[in-house]
């Protein structure tokens, strides 16, 4: 083997290496909130002691007090009329709990669920741009693009006949 050639591997072998220390600091940070997700997903079916749950979710938001959470899950677990809505509702739990009784663990719930939900939204914007910046419309300004990509993601939808009635005619001279 020529010396370039083992320069060459040990570029390959670096760049690997320093890939792999960056997985693993990601996905070791997966580990670390596994618990809170599959407490926050279903509060009622955690067996974890309560303490954990509580000072592991009080790591995710420096705002939020370990101590007033333990009692937050406490009151959450033995809220019959909760258990039983989340039984019906499932996805939509979060929703109904009341931010009164329950302000940190609705807090962590919702800003856990925007993660996801962002993402989404990433992707979901750059295929739009991807399909409305194609070649036959490469001159769009960045003005007008983001005007197209807000229409394109807007969930909105006009209702012309309404908007039809609702405009003046302007008749010509005749």
């Amino acid at each position: 083997m020529n010396d370039d050639t083992k320069d060459n591997i040990d570029k390959y072998i670096a760049y690997f290496n320093d890939l792999y220390e960056q997985f693993s600091k990601r996905f070791d940070e997966f580990g670390d909130i596994e618990a809170n997700i599959m407490f926050l997903s279903n509060p009622f079916a955690s067996k974890e002691d309560i303490v954990s749950v509580a000072n592991s979710l009080s790591k995710i938001c420096s705002q939020v007090d370990s101590t007033s959470l333990e009692m937050e899950i406490i009151e959450i677990k033995n809220n019959i009329p909760l258990k039983i809505a989340f039984e019906q509702n499932g996805t939509e739990f979060w929703k109904l709990v009341e931010v009164a009784k329950f302000p940190n663990l609705k807090y962590l719930a919702l800003n856990l669920k925007s993660h996801f939900g962002s993402t989404y939204l990433c992707e979901s914007l750059f295929s739009t741009m991807k399909i409305v910046k194609s070649k036959y419309r490469s001159r769009l300004t960045d003005c007008n693009l983001n005007d197209c990509i807000r229409t394109a993601l807007s969930k909105y939808v006009p209702d012309f006949q309404k908007l039809a009635k609702d405009i003046q005619c302007h008749l010509g001279p005749g």
